[in-house]
């Protein structure tokens, strides 16, 4: 399974190869010039095919689901915020989605998870860019990251209270803060 931009066309396209040798294709989004900086996961819960990505025409973050039914369904994420680039997605175990991503501009690392009650926007770090998401065995998400000088890595941790374990029922607290 792999998320490309079909660089003549601007379109998102998502390729997955069955179990004979041939490969398929489809897109995913044409509305513009989009695809840039995919990340493509598939849904621990029922498989299906899910893709961060950047929509340069608009200058906006997008994320994408293949429903079984109906199709991709895409929308807009953080649309107060110029920023898209070098998206990193990582689902947790329920399926939900994490998004690790960089303002337009070059550099603000910022966070975008969904829960029950929507999506939530996170800045990381304001001077990082291009991270990499990772969610450990409780769905805690760390990324690591340039700092805007180029020449450092660096590693964010979401701060959880309380510790490990979560409370029965999967799910514990955490504050908006990064360490």
């Amino acid at each position: 399974h792999i998320s490309y931009r079909q660089h003549t066309l601007g379109n998102l396209k998502y390729a997955w190869k069955d179990s004979s040798t041939l490969w398929s294709r489809e897109t995913v989004d044409s509305a513009g010039d989009v695809g840039k900086y995919s990340s493509l996961q598939l849904s621990p819960v029922n498989g299906i095919p899910t893709i961060s990505y950047w929509d340069a025409m608009n200058n906006k973050l997008k994320y994408a689901e293949k429903s079984p039914n109906t199709g991709w369904w895409n929308t807009v994420l953080d649309p107060d915020t110029s920023a898209g680039k070098y998206t990193s997605l990582a689902l947790g175990s329920s399926g939900r989605p994490h998004i690790s991503y960089t303002a337009s501009s070059g550099t603000g690392l910022y966070y975008a998870n969904w829960d029950d009650s929507g999506w939530h926007y996170t800045v990381v770090d304001a001077d990082g860019f291009d991270g990499s998401l990772a969610l450990d065995k409780y769905g805690v998400p760390s990324f690591s990251y340039w700092g805007s000088d180029m020449h450092s890595l660096h590693f964010a941790r979401k701060v959880c209270l309380p510790p490990h374990p979560p409370f029965p029922g999967g799910s514990h607290v955490c504050p908006i803060s990064f360490s």
